[in-house]
């Protein structure tokens, strides 16, 4: 999908690190009259759901992301940067 990138990010932007749901999800298609030409309008709604993080500090996302950071050998890392 083209527009998935965009619309993930502006929902992380408003409610932090998650996803909207696929299973509880609504979308309501409706044409708009417009002297222009027809217009789309789409909604969306569907449930948040914020990413669990595990680790000693609890749901801290910076802890996990240096655990990985530092189980990984260095030449691995620097090769996964690369890419």
């Amino acid at each position: 999908m083209v527009n998935g990138p965009a619309w993930k990010a502006l929902i992380e932007e408003e409610f932090g690190d998650g996803i909207m749901s696929a299973i509880d999800f609504d979308m309501v298609m409706e044409r708009l009259p417009d002297p222009k030409g027809d217009r789309v309008k789409i909604t969306m709604s569907g449930k948040f759901l914020p990413f669990k993080y595990y680790g000693a500090t609890g749901n801290a996302r910076s802890a996990v992301i240096h655990h990985r950071i530092r189980s990984l050998p260095l030449g691995r890392w620097v090769t996964r940067l690369r890419r």
